[in-house]
């Protein structure tokens, strides 16, 4: 069983002469930047993704297989089945929404109606696409929209009832 080295443990100085000590010291100075990029890498993955749990939008990264690799929880209350691993799976539970996750193209919008809950929601759902290291993906996001649309709603009975009271106050 061959055996590696961690990068981590730096060589040893100690005794070979300058040439070596100096060689050392450049593979321990080697040794302490990558050390020191790794840990600010992960610190920035364990950042993002922290981000994404605490968003109030639906986030999901599928390959062009459909494979999913991120889904954040929000997205996964607005699925039948949490624990999707592909859009096929998804398609077995909710057809209506693998659909539009298929479908939806980078830039397009789309507002579909789902059941949450016993309560009909609208949903609005985004698409983008990216490509890392020569695989594609899809990110999509999904938003319940239902507050915007109440509002909106409200609004108009409300500009409703100013154009009446007008024409009543005025006839």
């Amino acid at each position: 069983m061959p055996s590696h080295k961690k990068i981590s443990r730096p060589p040893s100085e100690q005794g070979k002469g300058k040439s070596f000590s100096r060689l050392y010291a450049s593979l321990n100075h080697i040794t302490n930047q990558f050390r020191s990029i790794s840990e600010e890498k992960e610190a920035q993955y364990i950042f993002l993704s922290l981000l994404v749990e605490q968003i109030r939008v639906g986030i999901l990264s599928i390959d062009q297989h459909g494979k999913v690799h991120l889904i954040n929880q929000t997205m996964k209350g607005f699925l039948t089945n949490p624990n999707i691993k592909s859009l096929d799976e998804l398609e077995i539970s909710d057809k209506e929404l693998a659909m539009a996750f298929r479908d939806a193209q980078a830039g397009d919008s789309q507002v579909i109606r789902k059941a949450i809950d016993g309560k009909i929601t609208p949903l609005t759902i985004l698409a983008s696409e990216i490509s890392i290291r020569d695989n594609r993906f899809k990110l999509i996001s999904a938003q319940d929209i239902r507050n915007e649309l109440e509002a909106n709603e409200l609004e108009a009975w409300q500009r409703l009832i100013r154009v009446l009271t007008h024409e009543i106050m005025n006839s």
